[in-house]
């Protein structure tokens, strides 16, 4: 993530681009760079972001009974091999899994994950306690 009004490269993602393109050729052409401005208000992160929250928006009201493509799409490990629900879960409140105990695949394909999926793609997300506040 590169985060600057201007929407221009800042130098530290500048030097790590260049050392990358000098040292590993092979994990260059995978590196993806997200620009985006300091004070950007994308989502509401499960209602805990505090710059857009449920008491400031009433946006997360039209998303409470849509479904969320997040935990078909994406896997988050954090940095203590835990697996939380989403990209949206920035506390880890809701853990399906841990790298440290069990393989990776067998977390994604598991019951936790397959739970969390069907009712998100039934139109229960009211349901699960942080997707019910999310606006995404």
């Amino acid at each position: 993530m590169n985060y600057n009004n201007e929407l221009k490269l800042n130098e530290n993602i500048k030097t790590i681009i260049r050392g990358l393109k000098e040292t590993d050729k092979k994990l260059y052409p995978e590196i993806v760079i997200i620009l985006r401005k300091n004070d950007e208000i994308l989502n509401n992160r499960g209602g805990l972001a505090p710059n857009k929250n449920k008491r400031l928006s009433n946006e997360y009201n039209l998303f409470k009974n849509s479904p969320c493509y997040l935990p078909f799409e994406e896997i988050i490990v954090r940095a203590d091999g835990k697996v939380s629900l989403c990209s949206n879960d920035a506390y880890g409140q809701k853990t399906l899994g841990d790298v440290t105990k069990e393989e990776l695949r067998t977390i994604w394909a598991g019951a936790k994950f397959n739970e969390i999926r069907e009712k998100l793609s039934t139109f229960k997300r009211y349901e699960l306690d942080l997707c019910k506040e999310c606006d995404k």
